[in-house]
């Protein structure tokens, strides 16, 4: 992969990575007034941030050159695909939130709200029918029996960015040696 190419992908993981620190932020912030409109705005923020990384490391294109970029950058900032940044089942979710709840719907017909929860999930009745929860306490969303652990997802966003600030400099320094070198010398 040529420098310049790469050096485009960690500009965009360096703002995914911004974005996500900023939400988790918010997200904390709005647990602590108890603000639900705002946990679930942080939330979904958070979710599409780490899919944005997420999908520089394992996209969904199989093309050769696509996979090729993915195993570069992993090796790059030592992903493993154990990462919690590898899960894409939430991330799913989300992207095709109106599917999963046209299918909920029909499988809840006497339920008629079909929003999320912001409580403990010990505080919903057991019988109760619930679309997805927020656990504050544990940090963790819960989603049609899918959970997304959001302190080991935030850790790993805080160690690759960490990687990306320091490697960006780094990067720029060569590709901007590499130009200086393809510019015609005057005579």
């Amino acid at each position: 992969m040529e420098d310049m190419e790469i050096l485009g992908f960690e500009y965009s993981l360096e703002d995914d990575c911004l974005h996500a620190k900023m939400a988790y932020r918010g997200l904390l912030c709005s647990i602590a007034v108890r603000d639900a409109d705002r946990v679930w705005f942080c939330l979904k923020a958070l979710l599409r941030s780490s899919a944005g990384i997420s999908r520089s490391f394992w996209p969904p294109n199989k093309s050769e050159r696509c996979q090729e970029r993915a195993r570069h950058l992993k090796s790059r900032f030592s992903i493993l695909e154990t990462s919690p940044l590898n899960s894409r089942k939430m991330r799913d979710h989300f992207d095709h939130f109106d599917e999963r709840l046209d299918k909920w719907m029909k499988a809840n017909p006497g339920f008629r709200r079909g929003g999320v929860n912001f409580q403990k999930h010990t505080m919903l009745p057991l019988n109760a029918p619930h679309f997805g929860f927020f656990d504050a306490p544990t940090m963790t969303v819960v989603f049609l029996n899918s959970t997304f652990e959001i302190r080991p997802v935030m850790k790993a966003i805080e160690k690759l960015s960490a990687r990306v600030e320091k490697d960006i400099p780094q990067l720029m320094k060569i590709v901007g040696k590499r130009e200086k070198e393809r510019e015609p010398r005057s005579s």
